[in-house]
């Protein structure tokens, strides 16, 4: 079978796709694994076929580097995402459609926005969580707010607010859509899950 492992984020969230991409190679299957061009060494150095998107995705975790590249001034950050920011999203979202199209099986981290075109083939698609970001529950408030003091009542409709999210990149999600014949608008698709616990 061929699967491919779609995912984008700090090292904690290439890693573990890293691994399971190995142990897949390691049990008969053609696996290939896609995210950012800085973490090429480390997929060859567990024997991983490593698929980069184009783009310097390691200045977007760098903090110092982020707040250089949009600068103090409210009124420029939108025109530094477009020039910065934007192309890296719009590259790796053509990268992983790529990938999703050769695979039999596409499992993918939801940052890695998947969904955008996962319509397409839903039928190949499994998310995977490191930390379960983006699905409801009543145990615990979203993993993205833990800093927060959530109250119990709150804790559910706390990953509403994690989905909103998406509303930050809408602007290269449309313009990749638009590119692609696909729905304008992002939404996560209902697809099994995988958690890494």
């Amino acid at each position: 079978m061929k699967i491919s492992l779609c995912t984008i984020g700090s090292t904690g969230d290439v890693l573990p796709f890293l691994v399971l991409a190995r142990a897949l190679a390691r049990r008969g299957h053609e696996v290939r694994a896609s995210s950012a061009g800085m973490y090429a060494d480390l997929a060859a150095s567990v024997g991983v076929d490593y698929r980069p998107f184009p783009g310097d995705y390691a200045a977007l975790l760098d903090q110092d580097a982020m707040k250089r590249v949009l600068g103090k001034n409210p009124f420029t950050i939108g025109r530094r995402l477009r020039e910065s920011v934007y192309p890296i999203i719009e590259s790796s979202l053509e990268t992983f459609l790529q990938e999703s199209e050769w695979a039999d099986v596409v499992v993918y981290h939801p940052k890695a926005l998947v969904d955008v075109f996962g319509a397409r083939f839903p039928e190949k698609l499994v998310k995977a969580y490191v930390v379960p970001a983006f699905t409801p529950t009543r145990a615990f408030a979203c993993p993205v707010f833990s800093g927060l003091p959530i109250p119990r009542l709150l804790r559910r409709p706390s990953y509403r607010l994690a989905t909103a999210l998406l509303s930050t990149v809408k602007a290269p999600i449309r313009a990749f859509a638009a590119r692609h014949g696909l729905p304008r608008r992002a939404r996560f698709l209902e697809s099994p899950t995988l958690y890494g616990i």
